[in-house]
């Protein structure tokens, strides 16, 4: 496993994505399926993606770290323009992604936790599920009609999947 800070390069034009995991590898796999299947988050990677194709891209591993994946991104980020980036926001890490908790701190999360149980509204709104068959739908078809109506598609199998209202 690489931690690391990356970047998803389009080689026509120069712009890039720059992100950082503790899973490098799988991070990659992660936007490269999303990519592929036209459901990326970030719409304008996956515009790009659309328009130039899977060929112009090059994924580069930036800088292996240690720690501090997010510091090392912001750092790579403020390297270029923001108008050349793919990226949504300047600022790396809105999240907790890419922080590594000591394991006190987890500890201090798991006691703040204990106990508490998600609202009867939040339960239906993330666990009101239906089945359905793929049939001759490609996984592209049925993300694209889904997401007008603010579902998220989970796949089962390969003619099995489920959808959530998020």
């Amino acid at each position: 496993m690489i931690a690391g800070v990356y970047a998803i390069i389009n080689k026509i034009n120069g712009k890039r994505y720059i992100g950082s995991s503790h899973n490098v590898i799988k991070r990659y796999g992660e936007h490269k399926r999303a990519l592929r299947i036209g459901c990326h988050v970030n719409t304008y990677l996956q515009r790009a993606w659309n328009k130039y194709g899977s060929d112009s891209f090059d994924f580069k591993l930036l800088e292996e770290t240690s720690k501090n994946t997010v510091d090392r991104e912001q750092f790579h980020i403020n390297q270029h323009p923001f108008k050349d980036l793919y990226n949504i926001q300047p600022i790396a890490g809105g999240t907790n992604l890419g922080v590594i908790f000591s394991e006190e701190h987890k500890k201090k999360i798991g006691v703040a936790n204990k106990g508490r149980k998600p609202s009867d509204v939040c339960k239906q709104k993330h666990f009101e599920v239906m089945y359905m068959p793929l049939d001759n739908k490609t996984v592209k078809c049925i993300i694209n009609d889904y997401k007008k109506e603010n579902l998220s598609l989970c796949l089962l199998s390969k003619n099995m999947a489920y959808l959530l209202k998020k």
